[in-house]
């Protein structure tokens, strides 16, 4: 069956973003032509934005201590302070401001530690309409109706965790000069692996004309090379160090859940469309639909025990707890991430709408409906500690849906749980 192009507003309405104040923006550069130049190409943005611009990171970080500021925008080679370690600085300093690099200039060492701490990358020369509409974009997203004790832990979030074992795995597949097919395969098996390749490879800095929504494209396109130095040389690898520490059990749990979804996803796509490409562009999508969870499990694990606590004695799932104790779930947090990012608007809209009500419609012919059927399967039938879904919810969720469909997905679903049991040996 072709694909039928619904956009996901129409079938999920998105709340109307409140009134933004004019969002207050930082430029830094120690060429004063540059600043020159920026001037002129925002000129047209200085009733929308507050701009300031600044020749040192030291002159600019003194202004952060007297005023909030939205965003920040650095050239990335500096005297004194060079863009990656002044992105360290303002992520640690003042973590709610959305960090841009902006430059000519990047070796692979630079652009690792960099991609630490900074949200997106644009390379100079730049078409100065992309420029405006990118940070336009993420400024927007970050008005999302977010509780505003929790978008200081997001942006304060350098990298998400991801399993030693994992991250060893795929440092002994590049010492050993492993295959793309070989890396895609590890890469596939984690959420925190595959939200930042996507970041970095849709960011303006890489410059593709279309955006990468797959994880074998982006490491294809990438390269082991730069696989390596680029991405292995930033912290999106190493076991994410909290005060408190991360319950790994209850992360690996995490991201067992959103693999299976994930594999649902992208076998029900193929079911619905034949389609590879968008099949993996839903693999990916179901593979990062929980990232929201990752982040409360890692930023605020008392939060996330709490909603946990409240699901278990109201016998109610955990995105509906979530609601009910701060009104706001790790969907949208997630989806915030997303948007900050830069990564593609199918991607965050899978995220942000992964539990809302399915109709047929949706669940056959977006990405969003097919994420979220996935992922309410994966939970039906695989339980877990943060996901657990009663016998009532399932017929209460499902009964719009043709049985038809639900029939044919619930036999896919059957085939991937039992091939997954017979590798594990259940």
């Amino acid at each position: 069956m072709a694909r039928c192009d619904i956009e996901a507003s129409t079938i999920f309405p998105i709340p109307a973003v409140p009134v933004m104040k004019q969002p207050t923006i930082f430029f830094v550069d120690d060429e004063q032509n540059v600043l020159d130049g920026l001037r002129r190409v925002l000129r047209r943005k200085v009733r929308d934005w507050d701009l300031h611009f600044f020749l040192s990171a030291d002159e600019a970080l003194q202004k952060m201590e007297e005023m909030p500021v939205d965003a920040i925008v650095t050239d990335m080679r500096m005297p004194h302070m060079d863009g990656a370690t002044f992105m360290k600085e303002v992520a640690t300093r003042f973590p709610d401001t959305i960090r841009f690099i902006l430059s000519g200039y990047a070796d692979s060492e630079s652009l690792g530690r960099a991609l630490s701490y900074t949200h997106q990358f644009f390379a100079k020369p730049w078409d100065a309409d992309v420029f405006v509409q990118l940070i336009s974009q993420t400024l927007k997203q970050k008005e999302l109706t977010i509780d505003d004790n929790i978008r200081p832990f997001i942006t304060k979030l350098g990298s998400l965790p991801s399993l030693p074992s994992l991250y060893q795995e795929l440092r002994k597949c590049i010492d050993d000069q492993g295959s793309l097919s070989d890396a895609t395969k590890i890469v596939s098996k984690d959420v925190a692996m595959t939200a930042k390749i996507l970041q970095m490879m849709n960011s303006a800095f890489f410059g593709f004309s279309q955006q990468i929504t797959s994880i074998s494209q982006a490491i294809t396109l990438l390269g082991l090379d730069n696989l390596c130095s680029i991405v292995l040389s930033s912290q999106v690898f190493q076991p994410y160090k909290s005060k408190k520490g991360v319950d790994q059990e209850v992360l690996t749990e995490i991201i067992e859940h959103s693999l299976l979804t994930a594999r649902l996803a992208q076998k029900f796509t193929l079911d619905e469309t034949r389609n590879r490409a968008l099949a993996n562009e839903a693999f990916s999508a179901g593979l990062l639909h929980d990232i929201g969870k990752t982040v409360l499990l890692v930023q605020l694990p008392e939060v996330f025990q709490q909603v946990q606590l409240r699901a278990a004695e109201q016998i109610v799932p955990f995105h509906e707890a979530e609601t009910e104790l701060y009104h706001v779930t790790h969907a949208e947090v997630g989806g915030y991430l997303l948007g900050v990012w830069g990564l593609p608007q199918t991607l965050i809209d899978a995220v942000i709408f992964h539990h809302l009500p399915l109709r047929s419609d949706s669940v056959r012919y977006t990405i969003p409906g097919i994420v979220s059927m996935a992922s309410l399967i994966a939970t039906y039938r695989r339980p877990y500690t943060s996901g657990e879904i009663t016998e009532e919810y399932w017929q209460q969720s499902t009964q719009d849906l043709t049985p038809e469909l639900l029939a044919r997905w619930t036999s896919i679903a059957d085939d991937v749980l039992a091939s997954l049991d017979e590798t594990v040996g259940v």
